[in-house]
């Protein structure tokens, strides 16, 4: 996927995000129980105009401030959130997707953005939705591709196991294209492609990006092999 086809994803994810229920939101988010949903589009927008203020950032290597979270609740929420998803979407689309700029990992790209706040917003977007039980399973290519990038953060963030988990997690995507083996000794390397792994984890890519960023539980998903394994995988995160 390229910058265009993201910028493509992000504006769906908008419109799904608009027309979340406003009477969800002072509900507790299943998948993120810590915050209600109202709590979680606070964030969630935050953080949109905390990326719009990296890519205008006249100092990259400077911390942008996180923004102050509204105390609007209901429709008017919602409205301040699609308006922020909106300058995001308006921002990256007339930017460089080459341009040098800043993130909270060092120098990057505009086109890293692009790809981080489309995911970011995705997953969010699910929560939102889980909260009235009727989320909007992600698209094969999204989720293929939000895998990869979940490997990307966990390596540049040094992701460190400690001695236990050891060994190797296989994901197979059962609705498209999609492989992944993980090696996790004393470390994370991933590659792609079919390659037997000490445990195997089976389901649609989206239902295995969800396990992956722990929105699913393991048993939502065909395991085979050494399901400790994942198990300690997923809490080692």
């Amino acid at each position: 996927m390229d910058a265009s086809d993201h910028l493509d994803h992000l504006a769906r994810q908008i419109q799904l995000l608009s027309t979340v229920d406003p009477t969800s939101l002072q509900l507790v988010a299943p998948s993120c129980p810590a915050w209600t949903g109202a709590e979680l589009v606070r964030h969630l927008g935050s953080t949109h105009r905390w990326a719009n203020s990296w890519l205008t950032a006249e100092d990259p290597s400077e911390f942008p401030a996180f923004p102050d979270q509204p105390t609007e609740t209901g429709p008017q929420l919602i409205d301040w959130l699609i308006t922020g998803a909106n300058e995001l979407h308006e921002s990256l689309s007339n930017d460089d997707p080459e341009r040098t700029c800043g993130s909270f990992l060092g120098p990057t790209t505009v086109a890293w953005w692009i790809r981080r706040q489309t995911i970011e917003t995705a997953l969010h977007r699910w929560d939102l939705e889980l909260i009235s039980a009727n989320p909007t399973a992600f698209t094969a290519d999204l989720a293929g591709d939000a895998i990869e990038e979940w490997c990307a953060l966990q390596v540049a963030r040094g992701w460190d196991p400690g001695p236990d988990p050891v060994g190797t997690v296989h994901l197979h995507g059962t609705d498209a294209a999609g492989e992944w083996l993980f090696d996790i000794d004393g470390g994370l390397t991933w590659t792609r492609g079919h390659q037997k792994g000490d445990v195997a984890v089976r389901g649609t890519v989206s239902d295995l990006l969800l396990v992956l960023w722990k929105r699913v539980p393991p048993a939502d998903v065909d395991v085979v092999g050494r399901p400790e394994l994942l198990d300690r995988f997923l809490a080692s995160l």
